[in-house]
């Protein structure tokens, strides 16, 4: 238990200071395109996914939901798998990977459907934003490290966030259980990127992927009830199970092997200054597809939310001052 402990720290250690710390090759105008396209492509995949969650609950249950999702993942996983020659895990590591399973697409999955039930899509967006915030906090109370003021500053922004989000429902503070499941989801989605970062060390993406969607899946059919989700599919409105379907596709699967080909090209820390932006665009997709209206104190939240990420992340803040410096000092240069 204490070597499991120790994997952890030092997994959380390397998540919070450098990422995934990929040395960058020089890119032709051809692969900058790609690039760019990988980047929007993720980017724009993963926004969709809460309003398609959202759909997909108003004919389903946020169980049969999930469950229906990654059934279909696991399904295109396998045949990918076939083709590639996926390996199977040591032994050793399997607790690692239903960890994994467990937090990371179990808890997280359910959580997040229940969040959205009783919430909207736009604010399941940004408070699942606060992930970063709960891999400090981690850090900072199970295993005692320190955190600086600039921390402790991004930290108190995100729930301040957070808060002005909740207001957003009404004049006065009232404690939404939607809002508490998206907090718990949230939290268990840090675990999943702690752990996925010891597993990444020996495996391949795929590797991982693929065993962790297959485990839960498998802990989905354990809650789901079958029969009435055959029930919804056969008399249900075909809206929502094409949105079960998007989301088990393109989301899960297309998006994720999109961010892998961008973190082959890009290092984590400035791919992740782009990841900032999904809350601000799933709101526009919920605004647009969904009608959901929005008040001065929700965006105000967000722009709180979004401010403490920045403040916590002194990889982007570096990036930041490394993008404008360069274009301040041509500016200056010029007679």
């Amino acid at each position: 238990m204490r070597c499991y402990l120790n994997k952890l720290h030092r997994a959380i250690t390397f998540h919070l200071r450098y990422a995934t710390y990929i040395m960058e090759t020089p890119l032709n105008n051809d692969q900058k395109i790609r690039l760019f396209l990988a980047i929007a492509g993720t980017i724009l995949l993963w926004s969709s996914t809460f309003p398609a969650i959202k759909f997909a609950l108003e004919s389903y249950s946020p169980t049969s939901v999930a469950c229906l999702r990654f059934f279909i993942s696991a399904i295109v996983l396998g045949i990918i798998a076939i083709r590639k020659k996926v390996k199977r895990p040591d032994l050793k590591d399997c607790p690692y990977f239903f960890m994994l399973a467990f937090s990371g697409v179990f808890a997280y999955q359910l959580l997040l459907n229940y969040g959205e039930k009783l919430t909207n899509a736009g604010t399941a967006g940004f408070v699942i934003g606060t992930t970063p915030i709960f891999t400090i906090l981690i850090s900072h109370f199970v295993f005692h490290e320190k955190m600086s003021i600039a921390k402790i500053a991004g930290v108190v922004a995100c729930f301040f966030g957070v808060y002005c989000i909740a207001l957003s429902k009404g004049t006065h503070w009232v404690i939404n259980h939607g809002l508490l499941y998206l907090c718990c989801g949230a939290f268990c989605w840090s675990i999943y990127f702690i752990v996925q970062k010891i597993l990444l060390k020996k495996y391949a993406p795929l590797q991982v992927v693929c065993f962790v969607l297959w485990i839960a899946s498998i802990l989905f059919l354990g809650v789901s009830h079958p029969s009435k989700i055959l029930q919804t599919l056969i008399y249900g409105r075909i809206g929502p199970s094409l949105s079960i379907v998007y989301l088990g596709l393109f989301p899960t699967v297309i998006a994720y092997g999109l961010w892998a080909y961008v973190l082959s090209h890009m290092q984590a820390s400035k791919a992740a200054l782009y990841t900032y932006f999904i809350p601000f665009i799933s709101a526009f997709f919920s605004h647009f597809l969904l009608g959901e209206t929005y008040n001065d104190y929700f965006f105000l939240g967000g722009l709180f939310i979004l401010s403490g990420l920045l403040i916590t992340n002194r990889n982007i803040m570096v990036y930041f001052v490394r993008i404008v410096q360069p274009s301040r000092q041509k500016e200056t240069s010029k007679p």
